[in-house]
């Protein structure tokens, strides 16, 4: 219906096609090298609204770990190396 848009893009050319404050959840599991992943959490985190989750996969990976880190001020991990926090 009208909750789903598929882009097919690479990550940061999708992010331009999401409107700012616009999401309430946000999943990053895409390449997960230390540059993507940090450049998808700054892209995507102004897409979610005030309260929205930020969320991912693989904080057992170096890269995102790094990424994670240095973007965050805070965040949690629950199961299967999922990280999240609360914008």
């Amino acid at each position: 219906g009208k909750r789903l848009k598929p882009i097919e893009a690479l990550s940061d050319e999708a992010s331009f096609q999401v409107k700012d404050n616009s999401q309430d959840l946000i999943f990053i599991d895409a390449d997960h090298s230390y540059e993507w992943v940090k450049k998808d959490i700054v892209n995507y985190r102004k897409k979610l609204k005030k309260g929205g989750w930020l969320t991912g996969h693989d904080i057992d990976r170096v890269g995102v770990n790094r990424a994670v880190k240095e973007t965050l001020s805070s965040y949690d991990i629950g199961p299967n190396y999922v990280w999240f926090t609360q914008l």
